[in-house]
């Protein structure tokens, strides 16, 4: 169930003071520097799609598995700025501090947009595994050697990847966005991992994930929320155990919320 938050964050002014101040470094360094050239399409599309995963273009490993006769590419993206321990149950013991290891497909890509299937185009693998199962299925659900239907593609501005500010303004609010959960969700939560993915128009969504005990990779309770400019009207879903059900359960969530967007609008 979607529930509503039903008080006002205290810290609201402070805490969008601070997102603006951020925002005006971010638009300088964005409309000065031109960075965005330097983002691969995968890396981009880490950013927007992909919780707990880092893109670090000088760093992480990337392979172009396959590309099928329409354009659409399939890449092995090993995220060597992001650890498995967030994922540790569902990896399992060998990865302890391994790399995150996601499959990636484009559909495909222009000079402003990398195109995809929301939160169809990403699939976590074991590094140690057999994957051709699992490359198999995420292929097919992706249309693999179908003709591309635009009706189904999602359109990724590539200037969201600008070395990263736009991530870093997010996470700059993290503490008082985990409090606002914890109201909303009426839980505390005193230990956790915490990441943020974005909306087609980068509106920031957060990804959480309790830790009971870190030395033993124990879990409690994962949720993804979203707080807009009047906290009073945040949003939160809280997610299966089953990371394998994230993809569709975190698209279910910014389905409604573009849903609440559009009634807002026509009111």
């Amino acid at each position: 169930m979607y529930m509503q938050a039903s008080c006002i964050l205290s810290t609201g002014i402070g805490l969008h003071i601070k997102y603006l101040l951020f925002l005006a470094v971010f638009l300088s360094l964005f409309f000065i520097g031109g960075c965005n050239s330097k983002y691969n399409s995968y890396d981009i599309l880490v950013e927007y799609q992909v919780p707990f995963t880092e893109s670090r273009p000088r760093w992480n490993e990337v392979d172009l598995i396959e590309e099928d006769e329409y354009g659409r590419k399939i890449f092995s993206y090993k995220s060597v700025g992001s650890h498995t321990n967030v994922l540790h149950d569902y990896m399992g013991a060998d990865y302890n501090n391994a790399p995150v290891l996601v499959y990636i497909i484009t559909q495909k890509t222009d000079k402003k947009f990398i195109y995809c299937y929301d939160d169809i185009c990403y699939a976590y693998v074991k590094t140690f595994g057999d994957n051709d199962r699992t490359i198999a299925e995420f292929k097919k659900s992706n249309d693999w050697g179908e003709p591309i239907n635009d009706e189904k593609l999602t359109a990724l501005s590539i200037n969201i990847c600008c070395d990263k500010i736009m991530k870093y303004l997010v996470m700059s609010i993290e503490e008082t966005a985990v409090t606002t959960l914890s109201d909303m969700a009426n839980y505390e939560i005193d230990d956790y991992y915490i990441d943020a993915i974005f909306l087609e128009d980068a509106t920031p969504i957060f990804v959480l994930r309790e830790v009971i005990n870190r030395e033993k990779h124990e879990f409690g309770k994962s949720f993804v929320f979203h707080i807009p400019d009047d906290s009073s009207k945040a949003t939160y879903l809280e997610l299966s155990d089953d990371i394998q059900n994230w993809n569709e359960e975190i698209h279910n969530f910014k389905a409604t919320l573009k849903a609440e967007e559009t009634d807002a609008v026509n009111e």
